[in-house]
């Protein structure tokens, strides 16, 4: 005999599945946000490389070399800033979705306990570590704008 399920049933087991798509989606977002920094530092990087050989080779003037290498330091700058909003945006989302969770896996009848996230723990997670880098690359991209310099008199 087979026990009927009911409609509450249904709407409950199709919340869980939807909030755990979300988490799941929020995870991938950082996933692509981490290869699309690497992209651009990968670009940022061949760019200034380019440029400061172009400036031994005299092919372009010590002035455009540095103000090159000054934008790149720009361009470093807002890109880190606009993906740590959007990591800070990401990391409470996903926090709100999983306290959703445990809130809801309490007032059903399973075996399953999750727990709240623990910011005991969050220098362990992923997304915290990513913001971590996105401020050291902020900075670098800080130094390198007001100071040109440096990366130019390596060469």
């Amino acid at each position: 005999m087979t026990k009927k399920v009911s409609k509450d049933d249904l709407i409950a087991v199709e919340r869980y599945k939807f909030i755990l798509e979300k988490i799941k989606y929020l995870d991938s977002l950082h996933q692509i946000h981490f290869a699309v920094i690497y992209k651009v530092l990968t670009a940022l990087i061949s760019f200034i490389i380019i440029v400061i050989f172009s400036g031994i080779e005299e092919k372009i003037k010590p002035a455009t070399v540095e103000f090159s290498v000054q934008a790149a330091g720009m361009i470093l700058i807002f890109t880190c800033l606009f993906f740590f909003a959007m990591s800070c945006a990401i990391l409470s989302s996903w926090r709100d979705y999983r306290i959703e969770e445990v809130d809801f896996l309490s007032t059903i009848d399973t075996k399953v306990e999750r727990k709240l996230p623990s910011s005991d723990i969050s220098w362990r997670w992923n997304e915290i570590q990513f913001i971590a880098l996105l401020i050291t690359l902020c900075l670098l991209g800080v130094i390198i704008f007001m100071y040109p310099k440096i990366i130019t008199n390596l060469f």
